[in-house]
């Protein structure tokens, strides 16, 4: 809670002139990728382009395509020593290469999944960069700047912000609530009883007491 905290407070102090990215760093070795960084920087994003080897795609939590792209690969060709003719000729030597892609920053970016002919090479998780997880709930962590999604009214869920004047399409009018009998406990019950019983007793002895009074006036 208090990384995502500190993250919403850099992307608020970040110049608005300039554009964020994600910086994710692959390694490349044999037609296979591994994460080796992944983070959101100050930076202008690298262009769309379509047609080469390698597909990206980015998805939002509601698995929209957000941004996709494709890329090829320069790889560097990794040796066993020591070398010879038929060595260096050899085609199928291993390849490796470390890949850097600049890609546009979203809010509500999920995964990245990076794909050959189709098929999923490595899935990058991105959700920890996200200022709003599209679940229509407005969170401690998201504002209607960030998150219009979920913290906008009309998204069904009346929030603790709302009410029926501000917002009557998510929020119902307010039901008066049946006035609750007065549970009282045995304990209670006693006293009003005991308390009851001796006003009874003084009332009665009262009574005695001004009675013996006025016959003894008679005499």
């Amino acid at each position: 809670m208090k990384k995502k905290l500190i993250f919403l407070f850099l992307l608020v102090m970040l110049p608005v002139a300039h554009a964020l990215s994600y910086s994710v760093v692959l390694h490349y070795d044999t037609e296979k990728f591994t994460l080796q960084d992944a983070a959101v920087v100050s930076a202008a994003p690298s262009p769309s382009s379509a047609g080469n080897r390698y597909t990206v795609r980015m998805l939002s939590f509601k698995e929209k395509v957000l941004f996709d792209t494709s890329f090829n690969l320069n790889a560097d060709a990794v040796y066993s020593m020591p070398l010879d003719k038929s060595t260096l000729a050899a085609k199928n030597a291993a390849q490796r290469k470390t890949v850097n892609l600049l890609l546009p920053y979203y809010p509500h970016a999920k995964s990245l999944e990076i794909a050959k002919e189709g098929e999923v090479l490595l899935l990058v998780d991105l959700s920890r960069f996200s200022t709003c997880n599209e679940n229509g709930v407005c969170d401690s962590s998201e504002s209607q700047s960030a998150c219009p999604q979920d913290c906008t009214c009309g998204n069904k869920i009346c929030e603790p912000t709302e009410n029926y004047m501000l917002c009557s399409a998510d929020c119902p009018p307010e039901q008066q609530k049946p006035e609750s009998k007065l549970a009282l406990s045995p304990t209670v019950l006693w006293l009003i009883g005991g308390f009851a019983l001796l006003l009874f007793c003084c009332t009665v002895f009262w009574f005695i007491r001004q009675k013996n009074i006025n016959k003894q006036g008679k005499r």
